[in-house]
């Protein structure tokens, strides 16, 4: 790397160069060297072949090119000849010879275009000028990358390698220079484009002066680029000249270096690939760590962007530690960078490697297999205790090893201050076992002679007693070892939850289950929970099924069967169970292979569009796959072409030429209707009642809803880039969108609103499917990835490779593909955790979206939310809801005991809705109000925030800043009174036999107990401060006991005497106290002691019994158990409530053995649970419902 800008002239090192050199123009070299770009694994190849050749030459043992070529894979040959001749012509140069292209001609007849080309690559010799060896250094020419780089002035290229190419660049908006990493052209392989986004993600994360930083990451035409700090000063391979480095500088400078790898290892990241060529020494001499290409991110092996593969060597044998060099990736971790730096350690200090094997294969050997030699044998002048370091970074065993860099590094610190290091130098007694390891036969023939002759001399006795010690200090030992892998399991599956990567549900789960066989324990119950509450994607089965040359593939709505075509366009339809051709759907004539393929949703009909070369000519195909008959043959010259089938399988619609859109019977195949369409479509997708169709395209950068009938526009949504992908949610009132700008856009239809933007693909969006739910969606695009979203939220919740094909039924199981690949994967919520959440919002003004009450009906059917949109009502059969009432502002709900009434309150007022059952066919169904308003005794308030009590006909109500709370029967609403107490209540719980009201409010110390009857006084309840946040209260079922929550803790009172129980620590000063829940029998309570976490604890001790962890943790404001104990509701912020069902919970953890110890719960009633069937059927009098 030139210094500036123009021509110089540099005074040869003793180092050839070589590296730089040969790296540098791998992928810029003429093509009589070899090919332009090379594939990942040989671009890899070539890389360690070059290295142990130049390892070779700075040994002096001047390795030859024929040698190396003669043990290498004959595929690898024509890729190595250029680079390896490069080099030897480098090396003997740097040693004083001239090497003519004639002696090369006559090594390699037949070749003398490469030898030439070679020569040329190589640059002019150095010449002597006044005593000094001089080579001539061209400028830095800027070179052109191989895609635009708008935002880029590029000022010269830096360096390349086998799979990419750094340019020198300046910023133009920012007037910075900077490093810009690319794709060279003809790498961007998915593998090749992980790798880099794999570095873009494990160098994001670090912040440290010793690492180059990644300012972001772009994307250019599909190709993405890193943009990263520039670093003047050139790498310390530069700078080795074979010589040892003075061994204070050369402490300080891994120090450096351990200090940066700790911070690394600290945010879970492992570089592997730790040398002198990837530490850039900036012009101050800073070293700096670079190229994080192969870095490893822990506990995320099954990630995408963990591109080794299992057995995979990546790194560089020299510096690999024994665990890389035998291919344990699994043993990869901080250890295998302490080794590198002990590598790099020695190199400094001893001017040459630790294992300078001639080949990789030797150097590889070596590593695993040989000590090296001591450095002071090499460099008599290296310091006793810098060697001491240096070896035990180079252990075999990664167990003996430092613990951390960051121990290494405080050792260094220690040597450079004069201090005594923590390394011990090896004996002669371990140098001796170390001999054993390596000579076992000669080391047992010696051992047991040993042995025999101390047996007789000692004896007995003294054998016996030290037996006795060492046993003894074994079982500690042992216990010790046990407890710390307990412990690991435990970390490894909390992080593993938390990565988001496909299988991590079942891999956490297994971690647990481990440990649950060591120990178990409430930590381990507490994570389980959550992860039987999370989302995952999990490869079920996976098969060849996409050879090369195959085009469009597709699977039927069961996954049965799949469709996949030929390059001539013939059409193999198979059997998934055993990937057997069920039938050959003949190619068209002239061939043309079929780019697109789909299944009609009854499974019966095959649709294929079929594209010439370039496009130039199309063809839309339908098979009838039952009478094994083309049912439509629609020839057409429009671009872009697409098709989709109704819901019901019986029409089909095409795009056409003179942007028309046809649709046309299958069973007849007349056509049947049509209307102008917009250009280039690029997707159609029928409402699911069959009555509109969406239409998406990337001229018109507009998606429109049409009436299937007429061809109206009934919505039109607008897209910046345009737009690929379409799906409906199951209820017709959402439409997905996938753009190309890689966004995924929810519309409500019905409004032609954007209710969200979900953000994370790194590519055009073309393949979505909702979930049957309508909560979660699917999806992928150009980037090979595909994505498990929460629509609600906008979260992704888990990523994995491969395109998604299409979703089953149950949307439990998807098909993907992944080249040449096909597989399908389960698709996993969790089945004791799921969300009620609304497909619309009820109004764009409602303010931030919260859920505030809940309520469960004596029946475990309905269940009943509040919140700032209203009150809605849902079917826990089915998760659907079934009704909502636009009482905006409510923040309160209860059902009766009987179920005959619904009782909501807020800023709309105190109703009592009366439900009454009515016949609907086969369908449950009930009449809701019309309402019976309550009057209050003071000015309605527009807060949203009120508390209901209900016992047996009872009921008080409570809803702050001014009112006071009311008691009432609910026969007799106009007959209510207000309780003589503060205004301003904002808590109230009416105990069972209706005899005590329990109130509490904002910043009033104290817990009021007063007699409903009279409205005495008959305790306060120590607790709550002045100006505190409020408190929350709740009797037991049998009245025998009240939990009161506060800021600081949770107390439970003896109902009557009113003496404490238990309490349960909060911690929490700053957060109002969160809600807290009986079960129906009374043996379990649930309490929030954080305002985004569940607690359930033994109500008679108050001793914790789980945690309740949400996958995406909101805020929770209300809690409910359904009347049989079974399940727990949680209101939430986010327009959501949570539903815990305990029963299938507490089934999984016996499983694990990790079940808290209380009661079974009973059996389900009938219809409770979410195993579908009919929704119940809601009617709201006076127009109340939505």
């Amino acid at each position: 790397m030139a210094d500036e800008d123009h021509g110089s002239i540099a005074p040869g090192h003793g180092r050839p160069g070589v590296l730089g050199r040969v790296h540098a123009g791998r992928s810029a070299m003429p093509r009589e060297l070899g090919p332009d770009s090379l594939p990942l694994e040989l671009a890899a190849r070539v890389d360690r072949a070059c290295d142990a050749f130049e390892a070779a030459w700075r040994d002096g043992r001047r390795p030859r090119v024929e040698d190396h070529l003669a043990v290498a894979p004959e595929a690898d040959r024509p890729a190595l000849l250029g680079p390896l001749l490069i080099a030897e012509l480098e090396g003997r140069r740097a040693a004083g010879e001239a090497p003519d292209p004639t002696e090369y001609h006559a090594r390699f007849p037949g070749l003398a275009a490469a030898v030439d080309a070679a020569f040329a690559a190589a640059g002019p010799p150095p010449v002597t000028l006044a005593g000094l060896t001089l080579r001539l250094v061209e400028p830095d020419r800027p070179a052109r990358p191989p895609f635009a780089l708008p935002d880029y002035e590029v000022l010269a290229e830096l360096g390349r390698g086998g799979m990419g190419v750094v340019y020198k660049a300046r910023h133009r908006r920012l007037n910075r220079v900077v490093a810009v990493k690319t794709l060279h052209a003809g790498s961007a392989a998915p593998e090749a484009i992980t790798r880099l986004l794999a570095e873009a993600e494990a160098v994001a994360r670090l912040r440290h002066p010793h690492i180059i930083q990644v300012h972001g990451i772009g994307d250019c035409d599909g190709r993405p680029f890193l943009e990263m700090e520039y670093v003047p000063g050139g790498s310390l391979a530069d700078r080795l000249d074979g010589r040892p480095r003075p061994p204070r500088a050369a402490a300080d400078l891994v120090e450096a270096l351990a200090r940066a790898l700790h911070e690394a290892h600290r945010l879970g990241v492992v570089h592997r690939d730790v040398k002198p060529a990837n530490v850039l020494v900036a012009e101050d001499g800073t070293p700096k760590l670079t190229d994080f290409g192969l870095a490893k991110l822990l506990g995320d092996s099954d990630n995408p962007a963990a591109v080794t593969r299992s057995g995979a060597l990546l790194g560089t044998p020299s510096y690999m530690a024994p665990e890389q060099a035998a291919g344990r990736t699994r043993e990869v971790g901080p250890a295998t960078d302490v080794h590198a730096l002990g590598a790099l350690l020695y190199e400094l200090t001893t001017g040459r490697r630790p294992f300078p094997g001639p080949s990789v294969a030797d150097a590889l050997e070596q590593v695993r297999s040989s000590e090296p030699p001591r450095p002071r044998s090499v460099a008599p002048g290296v310091p006793r205790d810098l060697e001491t370091i240096c070896l035990k970074c180079l252990e075999k065993d990664p167990r003996r090893r430092y613990d951390s860099a960051a121990a290494l590094a405080e050792d260094l610190r220690r040597f450079l201050d004069g201090e005594v290091i923590q390394a011990r130098p090896s004996g002669v007694a371990e140098r001796a076992w170390r001999w054993c390891l390596r000579r076992p036969a000669l080391a047992a023939m010696g051992a047991a002679v040993a042995l025999l002759l101390a047996v007789i001399a000692v004896g007995a006795p003294l054998a016996a007693l030290s037996w006795r010690h060492q046993r003894d200090l074994a079982r500690d030992a042992a216990r010790d070892a046990t407890e710390k892998l307990w412990r690991s399991y435990l970390n490894e599956a909390h992080a593993t939850r938390l990565g988001g990567r496909e299988g991590r549900r079942t891999e956490a789960l297994d971690l647990l289950a481990r440990a649950a066989a060591i120990r178990p324990s409430g930590e381990l119950r507490d994570e389980a929970i959550a992860c039987l509450a999370v989302a995952d994607l999990r490869v079920q089965r996976e098969w060849e099924g996409l050879p090369v040359l195959n085009t469009g593939i597709n699977f039927d709505p069961e996954l049965a069967r799949y469709a996949r075509s030929d390059a001539r366009g013939t059409v193999s339809v198979r059997r998934v169970a055993d990937d057997a051709e069920l039938l050959s759907l003949p190619a068209p004539e002239p061939p043309a292979p079929a780019t697109a393929l789909s299944f009609s949703p009854d499974g019966r009909h095959l649709a294929a569009i079929h594209a010439g070369r370039g496009y130039e000519r199309l063809l839309h195909r339908v098979w009838d796959l039952a009478d094994r008959r083309l049912a439509l043959d629609l020839p057409t010259d429009l671009p872009g072409a697409a098709s989709g089938f109704s819901p019901d399988g019986r029409l089909v619609a095409v795009g056409r030429p003179g942007r028309a859109l046809e649709i046309y019977e299958l069973a007849t195949g007349g056509r049947v209707g049509g209307f102008s369409a917009t250009p280039d479509l690029a997707d159609i997708a029928f409402h699911p009642l069959g009555r509109l169709v969406a239409l998406s395209s990337a001229a018109d950068r507009v998606v429109q809803v049409r009436d299937v009938q007429t061809g109206a526009v009934a919505a039109s949504l607008p897209h910046p880039t345009g737009a690929v992908g379409l799906a409906w949610s199951p209820d017709g009132a959402t439409l997905a969108s996938g753009g190309g700008d890689h966004r995924i856009r929810l519309w409500d239809v019905a409004t032609s609103r954007l209710r969200i933007a979900l953000e994370g693909h790194r590519a055009p969006v073309t393949r979505l499917s909702f979930r049957p739910s309508g909560e979660g969606l699917i999806s992928g695009g150009w980037d090979g990835a595909t994505r498990l979203w929460d629509t609600a939220s906008g979260t992704s919740l888990v990523t994995a490779t491969g395109v998604p094909l299409r979703l089953d039924a149950g949307g439990r199981r998807l098909a993907y593909y992944s080249a040449p690949r096909v597989g399908i994967r389960e698709v996993a919520d969790g089945d004791a955790f799921r969300r009620l959440r609304p497909e619309r919002a009820a109004a764009e003004d409602a303010g931030p979206a919260r859920v505030l009450g809940v309520d469960v009906d004596p029946e475990g059917r309905l269940l009943a939310t509040a919140g700032n949109e209203g009150v809605r009502l849902w079917d826990l059969a089915t998760s659907r809801e079934v009704a909502h009432l636009p009482l905006a502002g409510s923040g309160a709900v209860l059902f009766d005991e009987r179920g005959r009434s619904l009782i909501t309150d807020g800023a709309p007022g105190l109703k009592i809705w009366p439900i009454r059952p009515e016949s609907e066919g086969t369908a449950a169904a009930i009449r809701l109000g019309p309402p019976v308003e309550v009057p209050r005794p003071a000015d309605r308030s527009d807060t949203p925030f009120a508390c209901l009590s209900l016992a047996g006909s009872w009921l008080t109500a409570a809803h702050r800043p001014r009112q006071p709370a009311i008691v009432l029967e609910l026969g007799r609403p106009d007959d209510c009174r207000p309780i003589p107490d503060r205004p301003g209540v904002d808590a109230v719980a009416l105990s069972p036999d209706a005899r005590w009201i329990a109130l509490g409010g904002r910043g009033e110390p104290g817990i009021r107990i007063r007699e409903r009857e009279t409205g005495r006084l008959v305790t306060t309840l120590p607790g709550g401060v002045e100006g505190a946040s409020g408190v929350r209260l709740a009797f037991s079922p049998d009245g025998g006991s009240l939990i009161t929550g506060l800021q600081a803790d949770y107390r439970c009172w003896r109902a009557g005497t009113w003496q404490l129980l238990w309490t349960s620590d909060r911690g929490r000063l700053h957060e109002r106290p969160g809600p807290v829940a009986f079960a129906a029998d009374g043996r379990l309570a649930a309490i929030t002691p954080t305002s985004d976490m569940v607690r359930l604890v033994d109500a008679a001790t108050g001793r914790a019994v789980a945690a309740l962890e949400s996958p995406e943790p909101e805020g929770v404001h209300a809690l409910c158990f359904a009347p049989d104990g079974g399940r727990l509701a949680v209101a939430t912020d986010g327009r959501a409530v949570a539903i815990w069902d305990l029963r299938r919970l507490r089934r999984h953890l016996a499983e694990m053995g990790l079940d808290w110890d209380l009661p079974p719960l009973p059996p389900p009633a009938a219809g409770e649970g979410g195993g579908g069937g009919e929704p119940i059927v809601v009617r709201v009098s006076e127009g109340e419902s939505s």
